[in-house]
């Protein structure tokens, strides 16, 4: 699995659990919830841990089905869903922080004589991370209005 086969797995889940009724409600979102998962691995990037795929998906999944039990009234679900994953990072971080550095651990460390080797392939976590400042800053800019100081030339 991929970070491109998780963003579709979980906005499979999100559409059957919280839109099923709602169709173009779902459409309408797509993006906005596509920057709420991303938010995981924007998250995590920040704090320099790095998770697979698969432990990503079991993260927003058990985010997802906490909040589905909750059964609080949600004004706009991708604002929630960013925040619920922001509170859970801030609630788990020192079990995720430990759980980050086994897997470090697990990594052999290069000795002194070897040459270390520049990885060209970005993990997955920063995948999620610059996804995430993409939508993040993608905005409409036409409907910016032009500022003050433009020189009118005759």
């Amino acid at each position: 699995m991929n970070v491109a086969d998780l963003i579709q797995n979980l906005l499979g889940t999100i559409s059957r659990e919280f839109y099923a009724d709602r169709p173009r409600d779902f459409f309408r979102d797509q993006t906005a919830l596509k920057k709420a998962i991303a938010r995981y691995g924007h998250e995590c990037n920040t704090r320099n841990w790095h998770f697979d795929v698969c432990h990503i998906r079991t993260e927003i999944l058990r985010i997802l089905r906490s909040i589905r039990e909750k059964k609080a009234s949600i004004a706009w679900l991708p604002r929630y869903l960013e925040s619920a994953v922001d509170q859970s990072i801030r609630e788990r971080a020192d079990h995720l922080n430990e759980k980050a550095k086994r897997i470090e651990n697990i990594c052999p460390k290069i000795s002194d004589t070897l040459k270390p080797v520049v990885l060209i392939q970005a993990t997955d976590v920063e995948i999620l991370s610059t996804l995430y400042r993409q939508l993040k800053n993608t905005r409409r800019r036409a409907s910016r209005k032009p500022s003050g100081k433009q020189l009118n030339l005759i």
